[in-house]
């Protein structure tokens, strides 16, 4: 086994470790412990969980930007770009931009509570947009098995983005009585962003350990 498969296999166990995990305390806070613990609480700021979820995208970055500096590495620009594009999701998610933005963005619209924290799905499409597109590019050209790891965590990250979207209706039905179905969509968005996040990093980290070709290029980007 490679070092690249090690490091595949070592995030494919994470992921489904802090994924399932973090699912299931906040479930048990919501049900058990009647949703009493702010830091078992998934959707909260502050706590290990929104770090947890922070550290991953960052770690992205990170394995983007070390593809970048290496000389082997063809279009190292956009490697570039995709790595300063993961640290600024990371910064983004950890100060709260996209959300704090929506809420204004729905305070000087007069849109409805419901409605407002979710506008930044649209507000930041471009940027989330540029950076899913450099992420697909990047999969085109990795090999096999780093490839799949990273369409997987797209594909979780997409599943997440829905999930949100999906927050309209659940948040409307907390707002009229119906609580629990918008706390364990939050639960389910979280783990996603988070499943996803820890492959996509695994994927770009385990390409640094890629073999070079014959031609002196590495097999990937």
């Amino acid at each position: 086994m490679t070092e690249s498969d090690r490091l595949l296999r070592t995030g494919l166990v994470l992921a489904i470790v802090a994924s399932i995990g973090q699912t299931l305390a906040h479930v048990f806070n919501l049900f058990a412990l009647d949703d009493r613990y702010y830091h078992l609480d998934v959707s909260s700021e502050g706590t290990a969980f929104s770090w947890a979820s922070t550290a991953a995208t960052f770690a992205a970055a990170c394995g983007a930007l070390l593809l970048a500096a290496r000389p082997e590495t063809r279009r190292r620009s956009l490697m570039l770009v995709l790595g300063a594009s993961l640290a600024y999701v990371s910064l983004d998610d950890f100060i709260e931009l996209h959300e704090r933005s929506g809420d204004w963005v729905s305070d000087r619209i007069g849109a409805p509570d419901f409605v407002g924290p979710r506008l930044w799905v649209f507000l930041f499409l471009p940027i989330l947009a540029a950076a899913a597109l450099l992420l697909v590019w990047t999969a085109s050209q990795a090999p096999p098995r780093p490839q799949r790891y990273l369409f997987a965590g797209m594909g979780l990250l997409v599943a997440a983005v829905i999930s949100e979207a999906l927050g309209i209706l659940t948040k409307w039905l907390e707002e009229h009585g119906i609580e629990s179905p918008h706390r364990l969509r939050a639960g389910l968005e979280e783990g996603l962003e988070l499943a996803g996040w820890v492959l996509i990093a695994a994927a770009l980290i385990a390409m640094l350990y890629e073999p070079v070709s014959d031609s002196g290029r590495s097999r990937g980007p």
